[in-house]
């Protein structure tokens, strides 16, 4: 009932608040993968989060505010002996912008996606439609990754690691070394996470499905693996568990296209 209420009470003070101007590009960001279904084809950014905290810090609401804000505590209590210095800049400083966002509940992704809802359906756009911004469900995200990647993707994957490179067409993951004795996070360019679309997208034009951040889907299942994975954790039907916020886990959007 709580979380009900959290998600009533922000649905109504953004569609008050919404600002003008949102462009109707927003549909550029999707990739079609059913009918009236499209999937984001990057992971949320930090830069598109901090616009919805933004908005809902200046609504003068600071218990939403204080509710959806992201945990950089986290890098320290999942990590105690590094990324000191991350802790403090991940969210915040502009070189980061285009990282994907991490260290949030599930019930504020849940929070963005009906931020972006209202806000995008506030709007005039070309042709408009009610559109309605969610989370995948686990099996629209098993079926995104089917649709561009199959089990022969990960094998190649596994059998390329020493040749793992930023824009390279595998993902951000963490591997054993020759020797099978050392685990090393930096053979494909990324200690932690990476860029959103540092990576080459999948045949669909979908990035970061294998690795970068492991993804939140509606039914609670977290898909796809992370930089702190091995390839065998991102098998499509592979779910990861993990005590949110979580500086691993980030998520993606579907847009869905309500038909009259």
């Amino acid at each position: 009932m709580k979380f009900v209420i959290h998600i009533f009470l922000l649905g109504f003070i953004l569609l008050v608040f919404a600002r003008a101007g949102y462009p109707d590009k927003e549909r550029n960001k999707y990739i079609g993968f059913d009918k009236n279904l499209y999937v984001s084809k990057f992971e949320v950014s930090n830069a598109e989060y901090n616009e919805f905290l933004s908005e809902l810090k200046s609504s003068g609401n600071s218990y939403l505010f204080e509710e959806h804000l992201y945990d950089s505590t986290q890098w320290r209590a999942k990590f105690p002996t590094s990324f000191i210095p991350i802790a403090s800049l991940y969210h915040t400083h502009s070189a980061y912008s285009n990282f994907p966002v991490v260290n949030i509940k599930a019930s504020s992704a849940a929070a963005y996606c009906v931020w972006l809802t209202n806000k995008y359906n506030s709007q005039p756009h070309k042709n408009h439609k009610q559109t309605l911004f969610r989370l995948p469900t686990e099996a629209e995200w098993i079926r995104i990754v089917h649709s561009g990647v199959s089990d022969t993707t990960f094998s190649v994957a596994e059998s390329k690691t020493s040749k793992f490179r930023r824009r390279a067409p595998y993902a951000n993951l963490k591997r054993i070394d020759s020797t099978g004795n050392k685990v090393l996070y930096n053979l494909d360019g990324s200690l932690l996470t990476a860029k959103v679309g540092s990576y080459s997208s999948n045949n669909s034009g979908i990035f970061d499905l294998i690795g970068n951040v492991s993804e939140l889907t509606s039914d609670g299942a977290i898909k796809g693996g992370n930089w702190d994975s091995f390839i065998e954790d991102c098998m499509p039907l592979k779910q990861q568990f993990y005590q949110l916020p979580d500086p691993r886990v980030g998520f993606r959007i579907v847009m869905e296209v309500i038909e009259n």
